[in-house]
């Protein structure tokens, strides 16, 4: 176990050497070590850091299988850049310590770690407005801006908590990455104020893994509001397995996560800023990845560190974690990358049949889109039917729909139904395109066009074939069956033409029996 205080390279430090104070168990150990003060400096801009006294303390108890450590730094002050500071430190104060404990029988270790920090102050250009807690929650980003990145009680837990367990506590972790300071010869590097560390290895150690860290970026420099991606590689350099595989990154405040995508394993849902995943076992020569989308919301230069561990002891363990510093240009104006898709049914359609159109505009983000428009141009000769949206209104005028969307929010999506009626054969085309009072970083994606088939209405079936036709009679009696097959029903004039000579014969009758009934009796 090793308690250093870290510093940056190259700068000169005017007392020392730095109080460490250490162990290794068995048997029992307890050690201390303190330096009255401590003033670190740089000729191009002076002082950076002066402390008052600094105390370390180590100590083991084997037989209840504990191990600690605390660090205490008295009257501390940090200056970037001492001429005309970027960021200043103080405090009265600032303790951090670390414990492991629990019972190697039962394979229960516990890590336990705290930072206390009284009297504290921020100043600066970057430090106008910010506080620190007297103990801040683990993790805790205080800054990361202009490639300066302040972690407050920042724990680092590596083992699987049966058969070990450690843990690196730093009160104050300064990363310095600045372009400019760098090139000045000013300052680069970490700044560690008040580091503790505890480790209890139950059983003897007979394998290893050599696991390693890198972190790239998908672009550099990226821009506020466009996606980019973040990949982390965790190789095994062996000699044996690497189980339970746990990466950590702790996502910069200034980023929004979208998706997380691991090659093997899982990765947790965000814990605020932190992101965990278990990849599981990485073999000997083997790796896996895990790719990060963010969209960075504030322009500067961000830094992300991401860190990888097993249950395995890592003979190299420089190589655990990587930081990857991205430059974000841009004026931090909000962004909203619109999206749209169109869907025709039923594709083909039969011609002067409904046609229902399906538009669903998208909300990629990062910023709300407001006064979102939708315009639809309908196909030639289509007859508009309707159009109805999740929100807003629609209206058609001279086949182009215009929808009046308002606030779609990001991350969100909206959906209009559109029926019309076509009345030309062919390809029915139709466009849609989507706009808003925000600015789009893609608008790649903010048209899209629909081509639908559509058919002819299929022929009227054929009437069935009649039997040859037949003379025609004398009769006023149509003839049986009539034409076609079908019976027809006489008409008014039909029966009269019937009836008359039926009468024309009654009539004849009557008078010849007449004329006979005269002429007997006139003979008479």
């Amino acid at each position: 176990m090793d308690l250093v205080p870290l510093l940056g390279g190259g700068i000169g430090i005017s007392a020392g050497p730095v109080p460490t104070a250490s162990g290794t168990a068995p048997p029992d150990y307890i050690d201390g070590d303190n330096v009255d003060e401590l003033d670190v400096t740089n000729p191009n801009t002076g002082n950076i850091l002066s402390t008052d006294i600094i105390t370390v303390n180590a100590s083991s108890d084997i037989a209840n299988d504990n191990t600690s450590s605390d660090a205490t730094v008295d009257g501390l002050g940090v200056s970037i850049v001492g001429v005309l500071p970027l960021l200043t430190i103080g405090a009265d104060t600032v303790v951090s310590t670390a414990d492991v404990s629990g019972d190697c029988s039962s394979g229960t270790l516990t890590a336990t770690g705290t930072t206390t920090i009284e009297g504290a102050g921020v100043g600066g250009t970057l430090g106008l407005g910010l506080t620190i807690d007297v103990s801040p929650t683990p993790n805790f980003e205080l800054i990361n801006l202009l490639g300066i990145r302040v972690i407050l009680n920042e724990q680092i837990i590596t083992g699987d908590g049966v058969n070990s367990r450690g843990i690196t506590v730093n009160a104050i972790h300064i990363d310095l990455s600045n372009t400019i300071l760098s090139l000045i010869g000013a300052l680069s590097g970490d700044i560690i104020i008040a580091q503790s560390q505890a480790q209890v290895q139950c059983n003897e150690v007979t394998t290893s893994a050599n696991l390693s860290m890198v972190k790239e970026d998908s672009v550099d420099p990226a821009t506020v509001g466009v996606p980019f991606n973040y990949t982390l590689t965790v190789s095994n350099a062996g000699p044996d397995d690497a189980t339970n595989v746990i990466v950590t990154d702790i996502i910069p405040s200034s980023f929004t996560v979208g998706t997380i995508t691991p090659s093997q394993g899982s990765c947790d849902p965000l814990a605020g800023s932190t992101l965990t995943c278990n990849l599981g076992t990485i073999g000997n020569g083997g790796s896996a990845t895990v790719t990060i989308e963010v969209t960075p919301t504030q322009a500067g230069n961000i830094s992300n560190t991401a860190v990888a561990s097993s249950d395995q002891p890592d003979p190299d363990p420089s190589d655990n974690s990587d930081t990857e510093s991205t430059t974000v240009e841009g004026d931090g104006e909000p962004s909203a990358n619109l999206s749209i898709l169109k869907e025709s049914s039923p594709d083909p359609v039969i011609v002067n049949q409904i046609l229902t159109y399906t538009v669903t505009v998208t909300n990629l983000g990062p910023s709300d889109a407001t006064n979102t428009v939708v315009t639809d141009t309908l196909p030639v000769g289509a007859i508009f039917g309707s159009a109805v949206p999740d929100q807003g209104t629609c209206d058609e005028s001279l086949g182009v729909v215009t929808c009046q969307l308002g606030t779609v929010s990001g991350g969100e999506s909206v959906v209009i139904i559109i029926t019309v009626t076509p009345t030309v054969v062919g390809t029915a085309v139709n466009n849609v395109t989507v706009v808003s009072d925000v600015d789009d970083p893609d608008s790649n994606n903010n048209s899209d066009t629909e081509d639908t088939d559509v058919d002819p209405a299929p022929a009227p079936p054929s009437p069935s074939p009649s039997g040859p036709p037949t003379e025609p009679t004398d009769s006023p009696f149509p003839p049986p069956g009539g034409p076609g097959g079908v019976t027809a029903i006489p008409t008014l004039s039909g029966w009269a033409m019937m009836i008359l000579p039926m009468l024309l014969i009654i009539a004849a009758v009557y008078l010849l029996k007449r004329q006979e009934r005269e002429r007997r009796s006139r003979v008479m």
